[in-house]
C-alpha cells in the first residue's frame, strides 16, 4: 500500500491500472494472513495433541533404550491362564473385556528416571486415579493420566527361613539403593509405579490404558542385588460401552425370563412341588411368575375372581397360619423364614395390574423348595 507524503501526493492516479494493482496487493496480504492464521492453528493443534494421551499401545512413548522382554510376556500369558482379568465399572455396571493387548520392555535405568520421563512425556498428574469418574468422558475424550507411587518398605525387614538361616538381608537391599540409585523423596526408593488413564471412542467403549513400572534390581526373593534395570509393562483393555452391556444384560435376562416360562408351562407347579396349598379356582400365570422368579426366588402368581379378604381367610384356616397386613386387602402370611422375605409364604392383594374380572393376585414363595406336610 503506498503512503502519502508531500512529494508523491499529485502524482498519485486512481486509474482502472492503479485499482487492480490495489486490490492484488490486498489479496496477497489475505492470503499471507491466512498462511500464518493456519501455521499457528496447526502449531497449537500439534502442542494440544502432544500433551494428549495416547489412545494406542503402540502410540504410548517409550524410555529411550528399552528392549522387548519376552521372558516378562511368556510370564504374563501364563498368569493370563490360571484366570481372573480386570473388570471396568461405570454407571454401576460393569463393562465386558473386548479384547486386549500388552507389550512388555526392560530398560538399564533407574525407576526414577523412568518415572520422570512418563511424567514429562504424559504430563501425568501424580495421584491415584480412584476418584475420576468415567461417566465424565465425552465420546472421543480421554481422562487425565494418573499416576501413583509405591516405595520400598518390607524389602528392609530381614527375613529367614524355618531353619534361622538370613534369606533376605534389609541392610543389603538398602546399602544397594543408595549405592546406585538416588531417593525419589523423603519416603525413599520407588518400587513400582502404576500409571493409567481412559479413553471413550465415538462408539462409547472404554480403553483402560496401564503402564506400571517395576524396579528389578533383585532377584524375586530380594536376595541379591542383579543391577539397576526396570521393567515397563504396558497395557490396553477394551470394554464394551454401557449402551451394549446393557443390551446384553437385557438379552440375557429376556432369554433367561424365556426359558423359565417355557419350564413353567411345562411342568407347572402342585402342591407337593413347592409345599403351599393352592387356592381354589385360582388360574396359575406362567409368564408372570416367570418374570417374578428372575431373582433367584421361586414366585408362583395365581390370579382369581375372589376377593382378598376371602383368600387370605381361606389360607389362614388351611395353613394355621395369622397374616400380617400392612394396608387394606393387602396381607403377608409366613409359612416359614422372616418378614419381609419369608423363605417360604404367600403374599395377597387386589388386582390393579392385569385385564379381565380377576380381583386378587396371589403370589406363592418357595424360596427354599424344601415340602411342607399339610393335612388333606
Amino acid at each position: 500500500m503506498m503512503v502519502l507524503t508531500s512529494q508523491n501526493r499529485g502524482k498519485i492516479s486512481y486509474g482502472p491500472h492503479a485499482k487492480r494493482k490495489e486490490v492484488a496487493q490486498m489479496a496477497k496480504c489475505k492470503r499471507g494472513f491466512c498462511r500464518a492464521a493456519l501455521v499457528l492453528l496447526i502449531t497449537l493443534t500439534l502442542a494440544v495433541c502432544a500433551n494428549a494421551a495416547p489412545t494406542s499401545l503402540t502410540a504410548i512413548p517409550l524410555v529411550p533404550g528399552s528392549r522387548p522382554d519376552p521372558e516378562e510376556a511368556a510370564l504374563w500369558e501364563e498368569r493370563s491362564a490360571l484366570g481372573g482379568g480386570m473388570g471396568l465399572y461405570v454407571q454401576g455396571t460393569e463393562l465386558p473385556l473386548l479384547t486386549e493387548d500388552h507389550a512388555f520392555y526392560t530398560v538399564d535405568a533407574p525407576l526414577e528416571d523412568v518415572v520422570r520421563y512418563y511424567l514429562r512425556e504424559l504430563a501425568a498428574i501424580e495421584e491415584y486415579d480412584a476418584g475420576y469418574d468415567l461417566e465424565r468422558l465425552d465420546y472421543g475424550e480421554v481422562s487425565p493420566v494418573y499416576m501413583y507411587y509405591y516405595f520400598y518398605d518390607w524389602q528392609f525387614e530381614d527375613s529367614y527361613d524355618f531353619d534361622g538361616n538370613l534369606i533376605r538381608s534389609g541392610e543389603m537391599i538398602r546399602e544397594m539403593l543408595s549405592k546406585h540409585r538416588k531417593a525419589w523423596s523423603a519416603d525413599g526408593w520407588l518400587s513400582s509405579v502404576e500409571i493409567s488413564w481412559t479413553y471413550k471412542d465415538y462408539n462409547g467403549n472404554f480403553h483402560l490404558f496401564t503402564v506400571d513400572c517395576t524396579d528389578q534390581s533383585f532377584d524375586e526373593l530380594y536376595t541379591e542385588f542383579t543391577g539397576t534395570k526396570t521393567l515397563i509393562s504396558m497395557h490396553h483393555r477394551t470394554f464394551m460401552s454401557v449402551e451394549d452391556a446393557w443390551d446384553l444384560e437385557s438379552a440375557a435376562i429376556d432369554a433367561e425370563y424365556a426359558e423359565m416360562a417355557r419350564k413353567m408351562v411345562l411342568a407347572p407347579p402342585t402342591n407337593e412341588s413347592i409345599g403351599i396349598p393352592f387356592y381354589p379356582n385360582a388360574e396359575f400365570q406362567p409368564e408372570i411368575s416367570a418374570g417374578m422368579s428372575l431373582s433367584g426366588t421361586a414366585m408362583y402368581v395365581f390370579l382369581t375372581t375372589d376377593t382378598p379378604a376371602e383368600v387370605i381367610k381361606w389360607y389362614e384356616q388351611r395353613t394355621g397360619k395369622k397374616a400380617q397386613s400392612w394396608e387394606p386387602d393387602h396381607y403377608l402370611l409366613v409359612i416359614s423364614g422372616q418378614v419381609p422375605f419369608p423363605e417360604k409364604g404367600l403374599s395377597v392383594q387386589p388386582n390393579l395390574l392385569f385385564p379381565g374380572n380377576w380381583k386378587t393376585i396371589i403370589t406363592l414363595i418357595a424360596g427354599d423348595g424344601s415340602d411342607d406336610d399339610w393335612d388333606d
